[in-house]
């Protein structure tokens, strides 16, 4: 069982989907940052310097203009498609500069450890009637993501 976290490790695959997966279920619902000292025109509307300035993630995270097909999830998009990222600033699911979350690194070990034993312990389906709509469609947008109910069977696997 080691040896294959291991191998799905050395080729990349947790990076390769972490990236799609953090745009689709976001941590934090909330960009913030801060206009420059001079300030800034944002959508013909000046913006004072130093204003806290706050956009909803899922909403940057689906925009066309940020990225091609950017409903659909596309792990190729961030390693043999880049050109599919027309943006890269609109993604951002640990925030960066004095916004960042300190414990990201200590997140995304524990999202690769604990994906890597339930994907090699257990087959995992959608349950019975269960499709994942509302996972999305009934997501609470507030400082943090509250996804929706999601139903799923845990299978585990022989040997």
């Amino acid at each position: 069982m080691v040896e294959a976290t291991v191998s799905l490790w050395g080729i990349g695959y947790f990076e390769r989907i972490e990236e799609p997966a953090s745009k689709t279920c976001l941590p934090a619902t909330i960009k913030a940052t801060e206009s420059p000292f001079s300030g800034v025109e944002i959508a013909g509307h000046v913006t004072p310097g130093n204003t806290t300035i706050v956009a909803p993630r899922y909403t940057m995270g689906r925009l066309d203009k940020s990225f091609a097909r950017a409903s659909e999830f596309m792990p190729e998009r961030w390693y043999s498609m880049p050109e599919m990222v027309a943006d890269k600033r609109a993604f951002t699911p640990f925030s960066i500069g004095r916004f960042a979350c300190v414990g990201k690194n200590l997140a995304l070990a524990e999202l690769r450890f604990v994906t890597a034993l339930l994907v090699s312990r257990y087959d995992i389906t959608f349950a019975p009637g269960e499709d994942g709509t509302r996972c999305w469609r009934d997501m609470k947008d507030q400082f943090t993501a509250a996804p929706g109910k999601l139903e799923l069977v845990f299978t585990p696997r022989e040997g």
